[in-house]
């Protein structure tokens, strides 16, 4: 009798995280979440100076100290004066993920970016845009380019679609 429960829960447990489906959603949740992040984005851009430069808010230097060990951004390592130009390539990556075009390589950069920013000035970033930077690492286990994208007009086969990426999503919602 045990051993038949523990197979029902196990039973469950894989069809709730595993299940095939058809994932209409997830080019619909692609295309709202780049839309949210480029108003986050425009947003952050009237004081890019003052947030992400070394004569801004917050040194390089002293947000490494309050971050902690083990923390990195992409900022850390490049030269003074490149944060505009990875956030120009930011921007221009999440107008490429709410088109679709190589939306997995998109929302891969634009979750590296989002640490990286986010790292680089801890002091203006919140609960909310932790929240934010978990979607677009949920998203990477989604076929974001399944449907209603650049990525579906041109896919020669059709992706084998799973759930457990969407039930990461809403469980965070929950």
């Amino acid at each position: 009798m045990e051993a038949r429960k523990i197979t029902h829960l196990k039973n469950k447990w894989n069809s709730f995280f595993f299940s095939d489906h058809k994932l209409f959603l997830s080019g619909f949740i692609r295309i709202v979440y780049a839309i949210l992040l480029l108003i986050n984005l425009t947003i952050l851009a009237i004081d890019l100076d003052l947030w992400f430069s070394e004569s801004g808010s917050l040194s390089s230097h002293t947000s490494q100290l309050l971050i902690g060990r083990g923390t990195w951004s992409i900022l850390y390592y490049l030269p003074t004066g490149s944060e505009k130009i990875c956030f120009i390539v930011f921007y221009l990556q999440s107008l490429l993920l709410l088109v679709g075009y190589h939306s997995k390589t998109q929302i891969c950069c634009v979750f590296i970016w989002l640490c990286s920013f986010q790292h680089r000035n801890i002091t203006i970033f919140d609960g909310e845009d932790t929240v934010f930077r978990l979607f677009a690492f949920f998203l990477i286990f989604i076929p974001v380019g399944y449907n209603l994208s650049i990525d579906s007009l041109k896919a020669k086969e059709k992706i084998k679609p799973e759930s457990w990426g969407i039930r990461l999503i809403q469980i965070e919602i929950t």
